[in-house]
């Protein structure tokens, strides 16, 4: 019974706002992966360059630096919106699914927009329409 106290001690009981209760154990020992001395990584190119220009990134070179998060890559094909929308479309964790979920999405948009870009008659009106599903999400279009 002392042991199960303690626990509950440990943890933070958050009543949300439905019937539920969720209970979240905190780190109180001060201990992690990393030591607080390691610098987060700067996994963007652009941010990379503009520190290379600043000169700052030669003060970071001798730092220890933490291993980048699985999300956070320099992909040129990486979108952060993108990522947003894959996590809000994902159920019980399977990401894979909310990931096909969301190229099926995109593959749909692309279809109807280019219906659309086919229908059109003057140049004028095709440069209105945005091919790209990415886009047309990030707009709102």
């Amino acid at each position: 019974m002392a042991a199960i106290k303690k626990v509950f001690d440990k943890c933070q009981i958050f009543k949300l706002k439905s019937q539920f209760t969720s209970c979240i154990l905190t780190q109180q020992n001060g201990m992690a992966v990393y030591p607080s001395y390691y610098i987060k990584p700067i996994y963007k190119k652009e941010n990379q360059e503009e520190m290379i220009k600043s000169g700052e990134a030669q003060k970071l070179a001798h730092i220890p630096t933490r291993a980048p998060l699985n999300h956070q890559t320099c992909s040129a094909n990486h979108d952060p919106l993108v990522d947003l929308f894959i996590n809000y479309c994902m159920r019980d964790g399977k990401k894979i699914v909310a990931r096909s979920m969301a190229e099926q999405t995109f593959e749909h948009i692309k279809r109807f927009q280019l219906a659309k870009y086919h229908k059109c008659e003057n140049e004028e009106d095709k440069s209105k329409i945005e091919l790209d599903p990415k886009k047309s999400i990030s707009h709102g279009d």
